[in-house]
Order: C-alpha cells, then structure tokens, then sequence
C-alpha cells in the first residue's frame, strides 16, 4: 500500500512537471518572436511606369485586387503579404501601409521595370509578374 502511494505520488510529480515544461515552451516561444503572423495582402496600383521609386512608394499600394494575375517572375510589382505590425488601420475596409514598411525595389534593365524585393518586415510574401 506505501508502495503505490509513493508511485502514484512520483508519478503525479513527473506529469505535473511535463505539462509546466511543456506549457513554458511554447510561452517562450510566443515571446521571443513578437509577432503576431497575421498578414494583410496589397497589390500595385501606381503608375505603370513602375520605376524603383513608384514601386517602393507605399501610397501606390491597396488591398483592391490587381486586374492582372501574379506569376512569381521577377520582373513588375503586383503583391505582397505583410504583416499587420507595418499596416494603419488593419480591420478597416481600406487599410494602407505605413511608412515604417519600408518597401525595397530592384530595377530590371531587360524589362525597364521595378520590382519587389523585400521590406521592413523580413516574412513578408511577394510577387511579381511579367511585364505586359
């Protein structure tokens, strides 16, 4: 009878400590990122020029959907996913980008067009199509 009280009572202090450990894991986790992972999707609606500083300007960046499809080459800007940390009024019907995003562009001699390359946010999803 001592004997099962002591295994139930060590047994009981082993799972206590598994889920405390387990449950701190994932808190550390949480906190070393700081980020949220929620992202809002902008597409290009500057000028169609699109030159490095047109496509770097965040003002030429909305959420209404591109007429044009995305293809991923690397030539015109079309779309981003960035996070909600570089977005003004996120949950609104018209957010924008705030300036801290800091969109950077890379000029493409062969198509005489800009195209994205990164940002502040070092997740951030892009894409870019081929020039019409």
């Amino acid at each position: 009878m001592k004997n099962l009280k002591i295994k139930s009572g060590l047994l009981a202090l082993v799972f206590g400590l598994a889920i405390v450990f387990s449950q701190s894991a994932f808190k550390y986790v949480e906190k070393q990122t700081g980020k949220s992972f929620d992202t809002r999707t902008f597409y290009y609606h500057g000028p169609s020029t699109y030159t490095q500083a047109q496509v770097e300007d965040e003002a030429n960046w909305s959420t209404v959907p591109s007429e044009d499809l995305c293809d991923q080459t690397n030539q015109v800007a079309c779309r981003i996913d960035i996070d909600l940390s570089f977005v003004d009024n996120p949950s609104s019907p018209a957010p924008t980008l705030k300036s801290t995003a800091n969109l950077v562009a890379a000029y493409n001699t062969s198509t005489s067009s800009a195209y994205i390359t990164g940002s502040a946010d070092p997740n951030m999803a892009k894409e870019n199509n081929t020039k019409p």
